[in-house]
């Protein structure tokens, strides 16, 4: 099985706190579908729900099997974990709107920020040449993405055969598993004096913080015997503003200790990163992304002969019901939460502070049947849109990314907006004509073309040149 033990301690209030948090990241749509797991992502959310629910019971409940080892579950657990890593760097992204205390920074990383600041005010004002050779070179890449693209659905199973690539994979997986951990270990574990000396947290400061603290106290429970180090030895704590620490701790902590998938196809297959423009643009990946888009073609299919439309919400409850500490509903969930919470209170269960995974699965179970009014409409649903709401969870209109890598748009410079005091580029999507003379560039209008004549006349003929070298733009492709 992949999952290697179940989730216990901080770890896993770690763990319910992402498939909390799913229940309204799904429905938001809003970093519920991270591009890093195609086979994940490119579900429908109602599916998506459905697998997040299966992982968290099987990783939370101690009675419980461990969830189904199939391709999608797998996906999904790992696309959880990359939700978990969104979370964390939206947190950083924001620390400054929530007035985070400057005493939280050590001087580490009060450096680190103003080298990071120094270095974007120098390249913004450095010549424009290099971002117009890599916005050349990315107008060739999706040009000819859009072909093969066309190209792929043509040849259809004619692509060839998906094969991983043959490796060492356990010396591959120890090299890089030992550079993260001396990344991570590097001049020793915070000192407990340092930790006992942090001040108590504001109001906002815990909000700031509250994906930071949750993953330090994971990491911190990592205290047995592991090689090199166990990740009680981070020499970091909730203060990190570094996303790459965190991104590296947490794939120790919930993937490589935790999770094998032996099969390598299937393992590449769900480790295959994001398939987007250079992906389309390597021929070499062809077989790649026809076994990506044949997974997902199944998956969806068999998915779609078994949902139910009028319980919409069922996995949402669960999930809510399993792993929140929070109590938050739509209209439509409040008589089966009020009993949901009754059944709790009766057995000495405060959902705000315990966790007890398996008793609050049991309670569920037993509450959920008992209140169908209700289970057709999303859980955060309000009741002035519910018809736009159920209209979005319908599975067989969920259109992905899969079927649609190429996003392109106009290439008109800034301009005035009307009825707005900023300028903005373009970005048109639709009515797109290339340019005649080299055919990579697109325009909505004739005006969009005018105003970005005087920069694009600099590269015209050169990407007329290049677009006709498809080993060239295959190279930039594999080292864009």
């Amino acid at each position: 099985m992949p999952l290697k033990k179940k989730f216990t301690g901080a770890a896993a209030r770690l763990f319910a706190k992402i498939c909390e948090h799913y229940i309204t990241a799904a429905e938001d749509e809003c970093n519920d579908a991270p591009e890093e797991v195609p086979l994940f992502s490119y579900l429908s959310p109602q599916q998506r729900l459905s697998l997040v629910k299966d992982v968290m019971i099987g990783a939370l409940c101690e009675n419980e099997p461990m969830f189904p080892d199939t391709i999608q579950h797998n996906a999904a657990y790992l696309g959880l974990i990359h939700v978990l890593h969104i979370q964390i760097e939206v947190e950083i992204d924001l620390e400054g709107d929530y007035s985070v205390g400057d005493d939280f920074i050590d001087e580490g990383e009060r450096q680190a920020r103003l080298l990071s600041s120094n270095g974007a005010k120098s390249n913004k004002a450095s010549s424009s040449d290099p971002m117009l050779n890599f916005q050349t070179k990315l107008n060739l890449i999706e040009d000819r993405a859009e072909k093969n693209k066309k190209k792929i659905e043509e040849l259809g199973d004619d692509v060839g055969e998906f094969k991983p690539a043959a490796k060492d994979i356990c010396m591959d997986d120890a090299i890089t598993y030992m550079g993260k951990m001396e990344d991570l270990c590097i001049s020793g574990p915070l000192s407990q004096r340092q930790r006992d000396n942090i001040r108590p947290l504001e109001e906002d400061e815990e909000y700031a913080y509250s994906w930071r603290l949750l993953c330090d106290a994971a990491l911190q429970e990592d205290n047995g015997i592991s090689l090199p180090f166990p990740l009680s030895q981070v020499n970091f704590d909730f203060r990190c503003s570094s996303s790459y620490k965190w991104v590296q701790a947490l794939n120790i902590l919930l993937i490589s200790k935790r999770f094998d998938i032996p099969d390598p196809k299937e393992s590449a297959l769900v480790y295959c990163g994001e398939i987007n423009h250079n992906t389309y643009a390597d021929p070499d990946k062809f077989p790649l992304i026809r076994e990506i888009n044949r997974h997902v073609d199944v998956l969806r299919k068999v998915y779609e002969k078994k949902w139910e439309a009028d319980r919409r919400s069922y996995d949402q409850r669960c999930i809510y019901a399993v792993a929140s500490h929070g109590i938050f509903y739509g209209f439509a969930q409040r008589d089966w939460l009020e009993a949901f919470l009754q059944k709790c209170s009766e057995q000495n269960i405060d959902i705000t502070r315990d966790s007890n995974y398996q008793k609050r699965l049991q309670i569920f179970r037993d509450t959920v049947e008992e209140f169908p009014e209700g289970l057709n409409i999303p859980w955060n649903t309000f009741e002035n849109c519910v018809d736009g709401a159920l209209e979005r969870w319908q599975p067989s209109k969920f259109e992905s990314n899969a079927y649609n890598p190429s996003q392109r748009h106009c290439s008109g410079p800034e301009y005035k907006r009307e009825n707005l005091n900023i300028s903005m580029p373009c970005y048109n999507t639709e009515n797109l004509q290339a340019c005649s003379l080299c055919k990579v560039v697109l325009y909505c209008s004739k005006e969009c073309q005018k105003r970005h004549w005087k920069e694009h006349k600099l590269v015209c003929k050169q990407l007329a040149a290049t677009r006709k070298d498809k080993d060239q733009v295959v190279n930039m492709a594999k080292n864009n």
